[in-house]
């Protein structure tokens, strides 16, 4: 009687570790946006991550704790003399409100942007 009452014991706190974990996992696998630092342009979705640096993804979701998209729907791009891969960085342009990538200048044509 015992022995059985241990087993249900150990089951029962192996279920309960691995839910723990699990939803550990869920919170980890996302990257939660404030509303403020969300932009919207065409089929793209951009994240502000700081000093005119935008991240972009191609979707976001929400849940009862607020506006997140997954690691693996952020674009990406390999790194100059190296094998690693990060976020795909732009910028944003303060005068037409365009994304480009960090290091190239505004290219809309009638924009008065000099950067």
């Amino acid at each position: 009687m015992m022995l059985k009452y241990v087993k249900r014991l150990c089951l029962l706190s192996l279920f309960f570790l691995s839910t723990v974990s699990a939803m550990e996992a869920d919170f980890e696998d996302k990257i939660y946006v404030s509303k403020d630092d969300l932009g919207i342009e065409q089929n793209a979705f951009y994240i502000h991550i700081g000093g005119n640096i935008w991240i972009e993804a191609n979707t976001i979701h929400s849940d009862e704790t607020g506006i997140f998209t997954f690691p693996a729907n952020v674009s990406t791009s390999c790194q100059p003399n190296s094998l690693s891969v990060a976020y795909e960085k732009k910028w944003k342009c303060p005068y037409c409100n365009c994304y480009w990538p960090i290091g190239s200048r505004c290219r809309t044509p009638d924009c008065p942007s000099k950067y």
